[in-house]
């Protein structure tokens, strides 16, 4: 009837929910809404359209989103993933020469599935971006930024906390 689908379905028929917004099948403002809706009332937090995440405000600190097993699963699967059995890395003398030479192997490796992180099952996260930030600065040298952006009261301050947090502990765990 020329009218706009409020909500995307899954194959069974039931409304779906997505990590990433750019795989709704129906994108308008209602679908966008109720994609946030559902993912925040399931403890989700953060969704991504594309290589943006979207943050919605828990007004709860959540334990488990923000633990040490999960810092340290974002950091191993984007950023360690490949060089944790090579030497170059794993030496505390291997040159920085080498160290880049592999994590641009596993960059160019990660380019080559896209930024579909569904594939490897990886969940939206701010540890994400922190790492993909990470991992950019330390692949390329290339300067990297994080624009958080809000209403007041939206958790700018607190998601900036949680980014430096997660990049100084990256640092720490680099496999040494």
């Amino acid at each position: 009837n020329n009218e706009l689908p409020l909500q995307n379905l899954d194959k069974e028929g039931t409304v779906a929910g997505k990590n990433d917004m750019a795989d709704l099948a129906n994108l308008h403002e209602a679908s966008i809404l109720f994609n946030l809706k559902s993912r925040h009332s399931n403890g989700c937090p953060y969704t991504r359209v594309g290589d943006i995440m979207v943050a919605v405000n828990p007004f709860d600190w959540i334990d488990e989103l923000y633990s040490p097993q999960k810092q340290e699963f974002y950091a191993r699967n984007l950023i360690w993933q490949a060089s944790l059995d090579n030497k170059a890395l794993t030496s505390p003398r291997g040159s920085v020469k080498g160290r880049r030479a592999l994590l641009a192997t596993a960059a160019t490796e990660r380019k080559a599935v896209g930024y579909d992180f569904e594939k490897l099952g990886i969940n939206p996260h701010v540890y994400e971006t922190s790492s993909l930030a990470y991992l950019g600065l330390a692949v390329e040298g290339n300067d990297q930024t994080i624009l958080v952006t809000g209403e007041s009261g939206a958790g700018k301050t607190e998601t900036i906390k949680i980014v430096m947090n997660h990049l100084a502990t990256v640092e720490r765990s680099r496999p040494s």
